[in-house]
């Protein structure tokens, strides 16, 4: 790859000629991390201690400003030595077209102190090492789980490649196409169950291959002319999935509710991942002038899903499903449909208006079947009558609204706006949900110093009749369980089809004491109420302020500092229950959950250009180094306090914490006219507490084999020295 751009930078170069300017700049130096880390390098891919290389390059070559000529190429890379490296090429001919190579690799790196005992991590099947010793099933009966513990680490990454073209064909004509292909490998989390209820349930954490291509095209041609714009586009994605299973030896010991052979050494179980799909969609849009104060535009699209891939069989044990699946793919298919209408008028010299309809459609016509599964390969197949009916989920979305701003003198704006939204569900516990959405606000700079803006709304979602209990009766055989049925308590309700109020304030306020003087504060509020009083989500509440400054003494001093400042509280309850009645109905099994996250950032951040360091360069020129100073520190807690009625036991849980802390400093001096030397460190200090991690050992929980993963920590001090040459 390396020496391709490199041949690539030449070649372009040999095609500057007479009528063209060709610009460039590279940057070389290395760079040393002084201590491994794996987080710090989340996206960087900077994780091991040591030298790194730096290099950066970006060539460009123009047409003279009078020579009459069109042509242009230039070539970028960026961090050509690190995993996030960045690359692209370009050429065209102004007015005319334009062709765009580009390459991006992005790594995501999760924790690298994982431990599992399952052999074949990255594969398809897990399996356990000779010697394992599970006599139960409890992690407690794992005897030889510390001894097989092998450490691994959760990574993935990312690489874009794509192809742009645009041509300028006719008068006002236009075509773009555009092809992109994505390539995700590495490791995710899984959970795997075997068993059959709540209640004989096993659960180990597996690491899951990621083996994903996603190809995706867009093509469109539209024309521009005097008050029209004209257009027609087609887009089609395309995914495939390499792996179509992931299989695991069972790590627990036999349970007496579960078939014989389920549990160790025979027992295995069996997840289909994530299946191949397709999309594709037609769109036309358009604009057009009605008049010389009023444009419409419209946008209609139709799409279509598909999801095919074979289905894997009830159970990786045929002897627990005897009677086969009704059909062997899912056939999925969905229908997509977009309607939107915009009108932007202006009746008045002071009065601007804006309308719009909005319609999204979800027709799900995938095919419905009974299937007849086996519980978590441990359990028999369920007779006919027992069994689930697949849900075709499907939804409509229909939105009405309008804006309007008025301008009053001294420089004063109003703004009012109204909103109707209507949501359509099929399969759910609320077939129909209405929203009407008020906003108004007000802008003024009516004080030469003082600019200030308000803005205010309210929501208000009316739903229909709530049937908690319609999601199971529509998946059931019709006839084999009881109308009055449920699996979730009847008086809970699903928080985003619950009825509820939402009232949002913001305040912006910004003050210029003096030209080189800023100061802005803001403040929001927000507060969501679920008017019934019954089980699931009562209220949430958002709280925001900042303040931040700038000052400028000098054309080469800069200097900026902000705080913010959020705070989100939530309140929610519900009831412990089984499925004997007194229980359902027992006011003593009530438990509630408050929520509290705060979150602070401040920062400071100076700059200086052209500071005089006392020595002159190579060539005479003036003495400049440029140099940044910004520092950052960040960091949440969150409080989690639960209250529970006589009938059960319930304590606050631990606090949750995180803090970063980042310093950054950069010095550029300059050696002549075109050289530069930079100099760059940066200090980052990451500290968190998750009681869902820290001192969490893989066989912590009898129930569930874990990783054992800790909340990441960390510190790293990175120092780069590089030349920049410019020509």
């Amino acid at each position: 790859m390396r020496r391709w751009l490199l041949a690539a930078a030449f070649t372009l170069a040999g095609l500057a000629h007479a009528d063209s300017v060709v610009e460039g700049e590279v940057e070389l130096g290395v760079g040393y991390l002084d201590e491994s880390s794996f987080r710090y390098g989340k996206y960087t891919g900077l994780v091991s201690d040591g030298l790194e290389v730096i290099a950066n390059f970006r060539f460009s070559s123009r047409p003279v400003w009078d020579s009459g000529a069109t042509r242009y190429w230039s070539l970028e890379g960026d961090r050509v030595g690190f995993d996030s490296r960045r690359f692209e090429v370009e050429m065209g001919d102004q007015g005319s077209q334009r062709l765009r190579l580009s390459f991006q690799e992005t790594p995501r790196n999760l924790f690298e102190d994982g431990q599992t005992p399952f052999l074949g991590v990255g594969s398809q099947r897990l399996t356990l090492p000779a010697g394992w010793e599970a006599a139960e099933a409890s992690t407690a009966a794992m005897t030889t789980l510390d001894e097989n513990l092998l450490d691994f680490s959760q990574r993935q990454r990312r690489r874009d490649a794509s192809l742009d073209y645009r041509l300028h064909f006719a008068d006002g004509w236009r075509f773009d196409a555009t092809m992109r292909r994505q390539i995700k490998d590495g490791r995710s989390e899984m959970a795997g169950t075997i068993g059959t209820n709540g209640g004989n349930s096993r659960a180990a954490l597996l690491p899951a291959p990621v083996d994903y291509e996603t190809d995706t095209f867009d093509v469109s041609i539209l024309r521009e002319g005097g008050g029209h714009l004209l257009g027609a586009a087609w887009h089609a994605s395309f995914f495939r999935n390499r792996d179509r299973e992931l299989s695991w030896q069972n790590p627990f010991g036999p349970q007496v509710q579960w078939q014989p052979g389920a549990g160790f050494p025979d027992g295995f179980g069996q997840l289909a991942l994530l299946p191949d799909n397709d999309f594709q969609q037609l769109r036309l849009f358009g604009q057009l002038t009605l008049t010389p104060t009023t444009r419409a535009s419209l946008d209609l699209a139709r799409g279509r899903m598909r999801q095919d891939q074979r289905f894997l069989p009830y159970s990786v044990d045929a002897d627990l499903a005897p009677i086969p699946l009704p059909r062997a793919d899912l056939s999925g298919k969905v229908d997509t449909t977009l309607a939107h209408l915009r009108l932007n008028s202006r009746p008045l010299r002071r009065l601007n208006l804006v309308g719009r309809i909005r319609y999204e459609d979800r027709d799900n016509n995938t095919p419905q079947d009974v299937y007849q599964p086996v519980s978590g390969d441990a359990g028999l197949q369920v007779a006919a009558e027992n069994g689930r009916i697949n849900r075709p989920y499907g939804l409509t979305r229909r939105e009405i609204g309008f804006d309007a701003a008025y301008r009053l003198p001294q420089r004063t704006r109003l703004n009012f706006g109204y909103e109707n939204r209507l949501r359509k569900r099929d399969f759910s516990e609320v077939n129909t949900a209405r929203e009407h959405v008020f906003r108004a606000g007000v802008r003024t700079q009516r004080f030469e110093a003082v600019s200030l803006g308000l803005d205010a709304s309210h929501e208000r979602r009316n739903t229909s009749r709530y049937v908690g209990n319609r999601p199971l009766l529509a998946t059931r055989v019709p006839g084999s369980v009881d109308p009055e049925a449920f699996e979730n308590h009847p008086n809970l309700r699903r928080y985003y089809l619950a009825d509820r109020d939402r009232d949002r304030v913001q305040l912006r306020a910004d003050l210029h004491p003096a030209d080189n003087w800023h100061l802005g504060a803001a403040f929001a509020w927000s507060r969501d109420d679920y008017r019934e009083d019954l089980f699931g989500l009562d209220e949430s509440r958002l709280r925001s302020w900042m303040l931040d400054a700038g000052y400028v003494p000098s054309d080469r001093v800069r200097f900026s500092a902000f705080y913010h400042h959020d705070r989100y509280a939530s309140a929610q309850r519900a009831r412990s229950f089984t499925a004997a009645p007194p229980t359902v109905n027992d006011p003593e099994r009530d438990w509630s959950v408050d929520t509290q996250d705060t979150h602070e950032t401040w920062g400071l951040s100076l700059d200086v250009d052209g500071l005089d360091v006392g020595f002159a360069t190579t060539d005479g020129s003036s003495r400049a180094l440029d140099l940044s100073v910004d520092y950052t520190d960040s960091r949440s807690r969150g409080q989690i306090g639960v209250q529970a009625g006589p009938a059960l036991a319930a304590a606050d849980l631990p606090n949750l914490s995180t803090r970063l802390q980042v310093v950054s400093i950069s010095a550029t001096q300059r050696i002549s006219e075109a050289a530069r030397i930079r100099f760059a460190f940066e200090h980052e200090r990451y500290r968190s507490r998750d009681f869902a991690l820290d001192g969490v050992g893989p066989a912590s929980v009898a129930q569930v084999l874990l990783f054992g993963e800790a909340s990441p920590r960390y510190r790293a001090n990175w120092v780069t020295l590089s030349y920049l040459h410019r020509f």
